[in-house]
């Protein structure tokens, strides 16, 4: 793909998350143009394609190993506590901050709810997904169940096969 710079997130001082996420549709498109699967599955943590694949007739799934907005991150930046992701904690520009999360947060659940079929690496990962994705569809196949789920107990490997 010739369109992949557009994912590098030094391009993106401000905003990241955002530009970042809707740069991922340039080089989805392009993937896409080229050759259209009859499964997509999003393993980057990124699912703005998904509804572009889902246009394309794909069925769609993905697999998230870490969300790339949780609720801890916007409980963060309400609080105004800083750390790495949130150096923001002036009054206002914390303000500023949590309107952008909660747009990207909005963004995210909604391309989200495009995945048919969704797998996560642990049981703290699906619980940000279960609160910001609109919808999801839950499949724990044998050695992806989240530890200590009952799916891990049916799958017979004792609830420590997949979680992280």
């Amino acid at each position: 793909l010739k369109r992949t710079a557009v994912l590098d997130p030094a391009r993106y001082p401000r905003f990241t998350l955002i530009l970042q996420s809707l740069s991922s549709l340039v080089v989805g498109a392009e993937a896409l143009y080229k050759l259209v699967p009859g499964v997509y599955i999003d393993t980057c943590g990124v699912p703005f394609v998904l509804p572009l694949a889902r246009f394309f007739g794909c069925k769609t799934a993905c697999y998230v190993h870490y969300p790339v907005i949780s609720t801890d991150m916007l409980q963060r930046v309400k609080d105004r506590r800083q750390m790495y992701n949130n150096r923001s904690t002036g009054l206002v520009q914390s303000h500023l901050k949590r309107c952008y999360y909660k747009l990207f947060a909005l963004m995210y659940g909604c391309v989200g709810s495009f995945a048919q079929v969704c797998m996560t690496n642990s049981s703290w990962t699906r619980a940000h997904i279960e609160k910001i994705w609109w919808k999801y569809w839950w499949t724990n196949p044998r050695g992806l169940a989240t530890e200590g789920s009952a799916d891990a107990e049916k799958a017979g490997d004792g609830g420590g096969g997949g979680g992280g």
